[in-house]
């Protein structure tokens, strides 16, 4: 599996007020260009970096950049820094390492939600299927910041990164409704977790790669999780489990 990627070398357009500052604040060498309204640099006061270029222009003309995102008058070029190869992962895998691997998605602001819900809870990297990238800034925009402190990693194919994951030590762990045991060892050390698409799920080529399938207990009158969701609560309870873990240790 190759490390070289074409997403790595993209610039991209990316807006909305929180997602701008957060890359402007931890990234700034990676942005090209900063395209903004007179009205939100006055509230913004925004110091460009010093090889980036500010320009004014009107709400309707960020608009035309930034097609499909409310970009509240903001609106930044930069380079994906967000981005990482797969064998990055698999060569700097640690002792304890959590992955959330996506299988497939239809929903781009499900996939925003998952990136926020990765940075939220510590996620090393989230892989995702290089199909399954949608287009556009709107994901990007619902990541609110997040894609700052989370790397995505995309993939040929998830069964053979999965298997090779595997011979890594990692612990692959399926989301699935059917699954039959949520009460598996949360605080194991390196755990990749698979949530498959909104309408299918996993694939069942991946749905055999994983160790395990595991449900998380839901009302039986409706018991179907938005994926984004799944992945918030089962990530909350791994680093929640993990953080309990050190001070007990302490």
């Amino acid at each position: 599996m190759t490390s070289k990627n074409t997403l790595l070398q993209q610039l991209e357009w990316i807006g909305g007020k929180r997602s701008c500052l957060q890359i402007l604040n931890t990234t700034p060498h990676s942005v090209q260009r900063i395209v903004i309204t007179q009205s939100t640099q006055e509230r913004l006061k925004i110091t460009p970096p010093t090889s980036c270029k500010l320009s004014f222009a009107t709400q309707d003309e960020i608009s035309q950049i930034v097609e499909d995102c409310n970009h509240q008058g903001i609106a930044i070029l930069t380079h994906p820094s967000y981005f990482t190869s797969f064998d990055h992962v698999l060569n700097s895998a640690q002792k304890c390492m959590t992955l959330l691997a996506i299988d497939s998605i239809q929903d781009p602001h499900n996939l925003g939600a998952i990136c926020r819900c990765a940075a939220a809870f510590s996620v090393d990297a989230v892989l995702i299927t290089k199909r399954s990238i949608p287009g556009g800034s709107h994901w990007k925009k619902v990541a609110s910041g997040a894609l700052a402190h989370v790397r995505l990693c995309p993939l040929t194919n998830m069964k053979d990164a999965l298997t090779s994951l595997k011979t890594k030590g990692f612990w692959c762990i399926g989301l699935a409704e059917e699954g039959d045991d949520y009460t598996h060892n949360i605080t194991e050390k390196k755990v990749v977790y698979v949530c498959g698409g909104e309408e299918k799920g996993i694939r069942p080529l991946v749905r055999r790669t994983c160790d395990a399938l595991i449900r998380i207990p839901t009302s039986r009158a409706f018991s179907t999780l938005n994926m984004s969701h799944a992945c918030a609560i089962t990530l909350s309870q791994r680093f929640c489990a993990q953080k309990n873990d050190k001070i007990i240790k302490k």
